[in-house]
């Protein structure tokens, strides 16, 4: 498979009305479009997040149903258009609304509009199960670039959700997260080796780094490491639209010592056989 051009929107921590973050975002899918994206990923919760109408749900304790919307809602739906305008594969996370149950959702829209798969966020943090469903498992989805396999937010501190997906057939990983502040958690080293120990490439979308804290920022920020765990782009620390090139199936050889070359092992099928065979991560 050929690379592909992922496009990631970081957003502004700049507290805004919802109307005008669903503005940017929207002209950022078609910015991204200009810069070559063939997928565009959005933060975690990037409908509501540091949005005046947000904070005051979450002060007034009804975050989620006021914030939730259900798929076929008119603003999801100026999402789907917009990914179909572009021609780009769009990952749109937002809570999600269905049958009185909130999820924590990234919807998976084509180059045509149409939903091509969801994952729900199944790992939750303390406090987020007052508010969401953990959801079920759900597999990689088929995209005309390839099989993505999405985790959000706390999942990048499992990597049981990763390895799953690459043995569900996942070429590239997708973290869509919020901001995780100064704490000291190694994230660079995480993101590293979540896409080390799958053997595939993983890009982050996140929101862009306060400018106060620009000089002391632990946290995370948007980035593309390769299926080596090597950092491959990096955004810099301020709101804006950004594109990693990725290469989802590059072969990656595996040289055992003193073998020739028709015996070298692809590693990324290896590890994914060992662990089948021992049962680490099952795919079930």
């Amino acid at each position: 498979m050929a690379s592909v051009n992922i496009g990631v929107a970081a957003v502004g921590e700049d507290v805004v009305g919802r109307a005008e973050r669903i503005d940017w975002l929207l002209a950022a899918v078609s910015e991204a479009a200009d810069k070559g994206a063939q997928i565009v990923v959005f933060p975690e919760g990037c409908l509501s997040h540091r949005t005046k109408e947000g904070m005051q749900a979450y002060e007034a304790g009804n975050f989620g149903i006021t914030q939730a919307r259900e798929l076929e809602h008119p603003e999801i739906k100026r999402f789907r258009d917009a990914a179909h305008d572009a021609s780009v594969t769009l990952l749109l996370c937002v809570e999600e609304l269905d049958a009185g149950k909130i999820y924590n959702t990234v919807f998976f829209f084509g180059p045509d509009g149409a939903l091509l798969g969801r994952y729900r966020k199944r790992f939750l943090p303390p406090g987020e199960e007052n508010t969401f469903t953990p959801g079920e498992y759900m597999p990689p989805v088929q995209t005309p670039v390839g099989r993505i396999g999405a985790l959000v937010c706390w999942e990048i501190h499992f990597p049981e959700v990763t390895l799953r997906h690459v043995l569900e057939g996942a070429e590239i990983l997708v973290w869509t997260t919020m901001p995780f502040g100064d704490m000291p958690m190694g994230f660079a080293n995480r993101i590293a080796a979540r896409a080390a120990d799958a053997a595939v490439p993983l890009v982050v979308a996140t929101y862009a780094v306060p400018s106060e804290k620009s000089t002391t920022w632990d946290g995370v920020y948007c980035m593309a490491a390769d299926a080596f765990g090597r950092v491959t782009g990096a955004a810099p620390q301020k709101p804006g639209v950004y594109v990693f090139e990725t290469e989802p199936s590059a072969p990656i050889k595996m040289v055992p010592w003193g073998w020739p070359p028709e015996k070298w092992l692809d590693r990324r099928e290896h590890i994914k056989d060992q662990r089948r065979k021992f049962g680490i991560v099952s795919g079930r």
